[in-house]
């Protein structure tokens, strides 16, 4: 059921850039990372840095990290703010432009976040953003 639902995010955030409406795709779950050495530091911080590392540890992202993303940002700065690259949930090609939606497990469990990313001749920059946060 999450799987599914992380789909939908993505792609629907790929199709509302460029299109204007909403639509689904399907694709893989984002795979989470490990980091170990962030979890060892979280360890002498105060308990809201503890959680946060703890977070970032496991590949998540969080409401915090999803605000700082903005239109017009690089896959690479995304991928750095987040902790993680998420995975590709669909590719499109259409009039000269690639259009690539990721998937991102959110924090907490259960959350998920969909980013799309556009391509004119360079690199991928954000075109959209969509999230859903569970309590």
């Amino acid at each position: 059921m999450r799987n599914v639902f992380i789909q939908g995010l993505a792609a629907a955030s790929m199709v509302i850039a460029t299109t204007g409406t909403v639509g689904m795709m399907s694709s893989a779950e984002a795979a989470p990372t490990t980091a170990t050495s962030q979890v060892q530091t979280a360890q002498a911080q105060t308990p809201q840095a503890q959680t946060a590392q703890a977070q970032a540890a496991k590949g998540c992202v969080s409401k915090k990290e999803f605000k700082k993303i903005k239109k017009g940002m690089s896959q690479a700065k995304v991928a750095r703010i987040f902790g993680t690259k998420g995975s590709k949930e669909s590719v499109v090609k259409k009039k000269g432009k690639t259009i690539m939606a990721r998937g991102y497990r959110g924090c907490p469990q259960y959350s998920a976040v969909g980013v799309a990313f556009i391509k004119k001749g360079g690199t991928f920059k954000m075109a959209n953003k969509v999230a859903t946060w569970n309590r």
